[in-house]
């Protein structure tokens, strides 16, 4: 068996090519793009490239060609020139190194890596190229619903629009009710197919799970993703009765559930338990510092640490959701004993008071934050984001259904239920 293949080398579908496609990109936008490479461009994308990353299959990384460029760069724009000339990768530069990578601590099986493939320096010249000439227009091409690898867009937009509808569908009240449907295609284990994860929603009937099942039936059959019903999960709003739940689950292949688990890395929130999801923060705190015996560190060095490690893991998610106090106060009271030194068996005194210990250096305090306190930093940082970035997807969902004129220019606080606390 090889592992790390793929499935299909080429498509299994043909695009109909008499389907009217809307134009996004005026003519002299298209030129642009697609006007010959110059030597000015290929020097340019060779020095925006990092000198050591992993090479490819030649064993030359990108220093070798920058060191040498008076020697070698004349064959590196024949060979680029090339490719643009003739709309084609060579196949002996479409040849990669593939390299495991570890998807989690502790790998136990084949599916706990990532492969990734390591590219020659010439294709990552012609790939840089490329970028660079589309990247002004991925405004104009990419959905603005699609958050990721768009200058401008985060992932946490797309988890917060996930968890406004997950805390509307948990107030869903009368006849109409709703169901989330949690997608994990996940590559097999001897596969070259990506793996991703989609959270769908739709009015809980016979049609749209009829509809969806068919969609994605026919999603895998082009992909070639390896489909694991044990990993498809279904949640419907309260409203919907037991009955229903169970034969629209038994039409999507579906298991039901209750709590829908992450989404890109952030608990998804449902109602009735405010503390639910977020105790991973606390365990990869507590495991970060856990592999530091505090007793070979200073108190300046357990300060670093504290600095860079253990304030940095939480803020992915508190950047999006205001902690429990439980977890902030558990986070704070790790990061306290391992300044002191206190380890698991054996206490230490704290010497200062930790209000005194995270005030400024300039007020005589060693400048650490309280975990609360970051927090607030960043959901402040939202906020900013929310005013500013009025046309982004999540601030419209947000402001329709939170806000209206009075109260964004209102400076009284306001006790409008959120699902954002």
């Amino acid at each position: 068996m090889k592992l790390y293949t793929t499935s299909q080398e080429t498509a299994t579908w043909e695009i109909n090519h008499n389907q009217h496609w809307q134009t996004k990109l005026s003519n002299e936008e298209k030129d642009s793009i697609s006007h010959m490479v110059t030597d000015e461009e290929i020097r340019t994308a060779l020095w925006s490239l990092k000198a050591f990353k992993a090479p490819g299959l030649d064993g030359l990384h990108t220093g070798f060609f920058q060191r040498f460029w008076l020697t070698v760069g004349g064959s590196v724009r024949e060979e680029v020139h090339s490719v643009f000339r003739e709309k084609k990768i060579p196949d002996y530069l479409n040849r990669t190194s593939i390299v495991l990578i570890l998807e989690i601590q502790g790998p136990e099986t084949i599916g706990n890596f990532r492969p990734i493939s390591l590219c020659n320096v010439v294709y990552k010249i012609v790939s840089k190229i490329i970028v660079g000439r589309i990247r002004p227009f991925l405004d104009q091409l990419i959905s603005p619903c699609q958050a990721a690898f768009v200058p401008g867009r985060r992932g946490v937009d797309n988890a917060i629009i996930v968890q406004e509808l997950i805390h509307t569908m948990g107030k869903a009240r009368g006849k109409c009710g709703y169901m989330a449907l949690k997608i994990d295609l996940e590559k097999a284990y001897n596969k070259l197919e990506w793996s991703f994860i989609k959270v769908l929603f739709a009015k809980a009937n016979v049609e749209n799970c009829i509809a969806i099942r068919e969609v994605l039936d026919t999603f895998c059959n082009f992909s070639g993703q390896t489909v694991s019903e044990a990993n498809f999960r279904v949640y419907f709003s309260p409203n919907v009765d037991q009955d229903n739940k169970e034969a629209l689950s038994d039409i999507l292949g579906f298991h039901q559930t209750e709590f829908l688990g992450k989404y890109l890395g952030f608990p998804i929130k449902h109602r009735g338990d405010s503390n639910q999801g977020f105790g991973f923060v606390l365990d990869r705190v507590k495991s970060k510092l856990a592999g530091w015996k505090a007793s070979l560190l200073s108190i300046a060095g357990r300060e670093v640490l504290i600095q860079a490690s253990s304030s940095a893991i939480p803020a992915y998610v508190m950047q999006s959701n205001l902690l429990p106090n439980k977890v902030l106060e558990g986070i704070d009271r790790v990061n306290r004993n391992f300044l002191w030194g206190s380890v698991e068996n054996k206490r230490k005194m704290h010497w200062v008071g930790w209000n005194k210990v995270t005030k400024l250096k300039e007020e005589g305090g060693l400048g650490l934050q309280t975990a609360k306190g970051r927090n607030t930093t960043l959901l402040t940082k939202l906020n900013w984001r929310f005013h500013t970035e009025d046309k982004a997807p999540w601030a419209k969902v947000l402001r329709l259904k939170y806000c209206n004129h009075q109260r964004l220019n209102s400076r009284n606080v306001d006790k409008l239920p959120s699902s954002r606390t």
